[in-house]
């Protein structure tokens, strides 16, 4: 039987300044870098890629995507791959690709890696191995089988492993993964994959409202603003200014950002004519809203 990660949350509902902030935490000192169930670029044609696939930068703009679980044989897949046009000649080898931002990773002691293969996985982080499991050792090629046929239940377990802190860097980081069958006649393929950061000694994982906040000063203006905002976690940082319709009308961030406190200056535009608008911050699961009013010259 599959095994699926489930967790608790809570969500807090607040009211501040004319709006709601809806924040969803827990106060387990993790952090999800890529969920289980994600989408995956993947090549399934039983090619040879050598090694060029899982280098960075690599191009998979002509690969397929779909989301994980990934495979074929069991029923339970949400994306079916290919094995090829003969069930007694089923390709050896496929390939996963996947880019993800880790926005500070010195917030991380070292990160958990909790994994669905069957039968053999190679996994590469930034052109490097940085796990592999039911592989032989040495040099792996699209014909390498992997070490032993897995069946129930450990074809569908998660397993799960323990990648050092320093494996990923700051901002974008590319996964590869390449799956093996133990033989060109396996009868199923499994593929998922769940990236957890550990929080590392000190550092806080908030589970409530506290240290995210946001203050326009003056909130009307008629040429110029202040925008003071404290971020509780590292993360990309969206403060856009839309108008009473809800049409956006300004963007004043859109960066990965660190956590802490942040101030920056407004200036009004051509497209701001005087009237109601609200600004907008918005981290991760967390959003705040402030209503703000241009005045004429």
């Amino acid at each position: 039987m599959k095994k699926t990660i489930t967790r608790k949350k809570r969500f807090v509902i607040i009211f501040a300044n004319f709006f709601c902030l809806l924040y969803a935490g827990s106060n387990f000192a993790q952090d999800t870098l890529l969920a289980s169930g994600s989408t995956w670029k993947y090549l399934d044609d039983g090619s040879d890629q050598n090694t060029a696939w899982y280098a960075t930068g690599f191009n998979d703009a002509a690969w397929a995507e779909g989301a994980s679980e990934l495979g074929y044989g069991d029923g339970d897949e949400a994306t079916t791959i290919s094995y090829g046009g003969s069930a007694t000649a089923k390709f050896i080898c496929s390939y996963f690709r996947k880019t993800i931002t880790v926005a500070n990773p010195s917030l991380y002691a070292d990160y958990t890696l909790n994994i669905v293969r069957d039968d053999g996985i190679v996994v590469y982080v930034n052109g490097v191995e940085a796990y592999r499991d039911n592989m032989p050792a040495g040099t792996i090629t699209y014909t390498t089988g992997a070490a032993t046929a897995l069946s129930a239940p450990a074809e569908n377990a998660w397993n799960t492993t323990t990648l050092p802190g320093t494996t990923f860097s700051a901002g974008t980081n590319e996964i590869a993964v390449e799956i093996h069958q133990s033989g060109p006649t396996s009868s199923d393929l499994s593929f998922n994959f769940e990236l957890l950061g550990n929080l590392a000694a000190g550092i806080k994982k908030y589970s409530s409202v506290e240290n995210f906040s946001m203050k326009v000063y003056p909130n009307s203006f008629s040429e110029r603003s202040t925008i003071e905002y404290t971020t509780p976690v590292s993360g990309k940082v969206q403060l856009e200014v839309y108008d009473i319709t809800g049409k956006k009308v300004m963007s004043v961030v859109n960066a990965m950002e660190l956590a802490g406190p942040h101030k920056l200056d407004i200036a009004r535009t051509s497209n701001l004519s005087p009237g109601f608008y609200f600004v907008k911050l918005g981290i991760n699961e967390l959003q705040l809203s402030q209503k703000i009013s241009i005045l004429n010259n």
